[in-house]
């Protein structure tokens, strides 16, 4: 065959290839594993970045609810607090 047979056959076979479903299908399921991959590759990538970042965070937020604890324990409850506490026990 010569290169210009070569090319006609090729050139009749694209618009066939265009609406085979069974292409597309095949195209569209690697795609979606691409797709796929390239998330989860991107997630991990920015967890190892934001690591540095998100344990400082973490820890600051740890130390802040622990020190609220420490003073709700510490300091009695304040009269809008046991006015409503006696409230909701009389209508109840």
């Amino acid at each position: 065959m010569s290169y210009c047979h070569v090319l006609i056959h090729t050139a009749r076979a694209i618009p066939i290839l265009l609406v085979d479903r069974s292409l597309w299908r095949s195209i569209r399921t690697h795609i979606v594993g691409l797709t796929i991959d390239v998330c989860e590759l991107a997630g991990r990538v920015g967890a190892v970045l934001l690591f540095p970042v998100a344990v400082p965070i973490v820890a600051i937020l740890i130390v802040a609810s622990m020190r609220r604890e420490g003073r709700e324990q510490d300091c009695p409850s304040s009269s809008v607090d046991t006015a409503w506490t006696q409230d909701a026990q009389r209508t109840h």
